[in-house]
């Protein structure tokens, strides 16, 4: 069977990607690949490509378009997968995230990559979007796509996505699971940081590239968990909104696949959790400025750190702004 895996975003698809050219597998592989056309005639070669084998897999977490407009894009896409693969018989897997968990890894991952949003603006744009409610996204998949099925699972908790994922398409990983990392975003007491260094107009794209290797590799590792993304507000807000989303796709799951719907259940617990506290989007509020004092402490002991020219130039801007918000 064909097997097309249409994410969701940071819920460890780029994991998948990196493990599938190194499974036992002849099948047609298809990833993503740097620079990719995101247009929908691209999209549509790329399936149709995938239609000419018998048992090709599909991975990509672009296709339903972007996580920053909650996949305004699913609609047409899910078309052309009906066209492209119509007369095929093909699965199409996806897993869920509960909505406070992604949508906060996803305004990180979006701080990471250069974006400006403050975390109010980041909801007010995606809080309406009919597909932010995960059983609308099904419904539309299991409609639109033409798929034979629509898998629905679970992102979270102890679960090996990786060799989940190989499962489902009956396979076997050839790697160990420490050589695929995942894709994590920034831990949230960083956002001001990287906030404030986004805003310089003089950085170029290069950059912003190795502003977020650094971050992600180097800074991110031992910064101080235990904060939220999002103000209390906000968070209450996203909670309201999907809890009961949550619940109906807990239901469906548990009616054909019992255990996934337990795993679903279990997962209810986020939107129970206590709120955690908001370090603002500046860098006077809470916690950012002893971030900033770990942050330069750690480049400081970076000596062998390629780009050395961008980490002094790193170091330098944290102190600047360490002085101002002193």
């Amino acid at each position: 069977m064909i097997t097309v895996h249409c994410g969701l975003h940071k819920t460890g698809s780029s994991s998948i990607q990196l493990s599938l050219p190194a499974s036992s597998t002849n099948r047609t592989v298809i990833v993503p690949r740097p620079g990719d056309d995101q247009s929908d005639v691209a999209w549509s070669r790329r399936l149709a490509r995938l239609a000419a084998g018998q048992h090709g897999i599909l991975s990509d977490e672009k296709l339903l378009g972007s996580p920053f407009d909650a996949y305004a894009q699913a609609h047409p896409r899910a078309g052309l997968m009906r066209k492209a693969l119509g007369g095929r018989e093909f699965q199409v897997i996806v897993y869920t995230r509960p909505q406070p968990e992604w949508l906060a890894s996803v305004y990180l991952q979006g701080v990471q990559q250069g974006r400006l949003d403050q975390p109010e603006e980041f909801w007010a744009r995606v809080a309406d979007a009919p597909l932010l409610q995960w059983s609308a996204m099904v419904d539309l998949l299991e409609q639109e796509s033409g798929a034979a099925r629509v898998v629905v699972r679970a992102y979270g908790g102890d679960r090996d996505v990786v060799a989940d994922f190989s499962n489902l398409c009956g396979f076997k990983v050839n790697v160990t699971r420490p050589a695929i990392r995942d894709n994590v975003s920034i831990a949230a007491i960083q956002a001001p940081l990287l906030l404030a260094l986004n805003s310089d107009p003089s950085l170029t794209t290069e950059n912003r590239n190795q502003l977020r290797h650094v971050f992600q590799n180097v800074l991110r590792p031992g910064a101080p968990m235990g904060w939220s993304a999002f103000p209390a507000p906000v968070v209450q807000a996203i909670r309201d909104c999907t809890h009961a989303d949550w619940a109906r796709l807990t239901a469906r799951v548990a009616a054909t696949d019992p255990a996934e719907g337990e795993r679903f259940a279990r997962l209810d617990q986020v939107w129970r959790q206590p709120l955690l506290p908001f370090p603002g989007t500046g860098l006077e509020g809470p916690g950012a400025r002893e971030e900033m004092i770990r942050s330069l402490a750690v480049l400081a002991n970076a000596t062998t750190l390629p780009q050395r020219s961008l980490v002094s130039r790193l170091g330098r801007r944290l102190r600047a702004f360490a002085r101002r918000s002193g």
